[in-house]
């Protein structure tokens, strides 16, 4: 689809005069100035519903670490999340090559894995993933190597 439209927009947020949007229908994340004075977006990353890396599988949610200046995205079909650098996309290489960071090992109910990825929240030291799936919310240590979670919440492990 064109960068002037957008199909199931699900998260949007705001950085240095962007809103970076999680376009789940059209498999990508794009950056739209902030003023409305544009007419089309900037390709971030995605496009194609795939699981390589520069591809995203119906993204829902995006949310940017400020002082690092890294986007991540909730790639929900992919059972992942993948982080960006801000830097890059201004630069106009989209759509850029991610990090997986969270799960990006099959689904399942593991600490290294996802089912449903759907929303994320970032504290100064680690990332909150909302498993949809799997009832659960999980947090990764930002200095992690993202093969598995450093603590789990709504959900007994045993």
């Amino acid at each position: 689809s064109s960068l002037a439209h957008l199909a199931e927009p699900m998260n949007a947020v705001e950085f240095e005069d962007e809103i970076y949007i999680a376009d789940r229908g059209n498999n990508r994340v794009v950056a739209w100035p902030s003023d409305g004075s544009g007419t089309m977006g900037r390709l971030v990353s995605g496009s194609n519903p795939g699981s390589g890396m520069c591809d995203l599988y119906a993204p829902a949610s995006c949310e940017i670490d400020r002082t690092r200046k890294i986007l991540y995205v909730a790639d929900t079909g992919n059972q992942r999340v993948m982080a960006y650098e801000i830097s890059a996309s201004k630069a106009g290489r989209g759509p850029l090559e991610g990090t997986v960071v969270c799960g990006g090992h099959g689904r399942g109910t593991s600490l290294s894995q996802l089912e449903c990825p759907i929303d994320l929240a970032l504290d100064g030291d680690g990332i909150y993933v909302c498993d949809y799936g799997n009832h659960r919310v999980l947090r990764w240590e930002l200095s992690s190597d993202g093969l598995s979670a450093a603590s789990e919440a709504g959900q007994l492990v045993a």
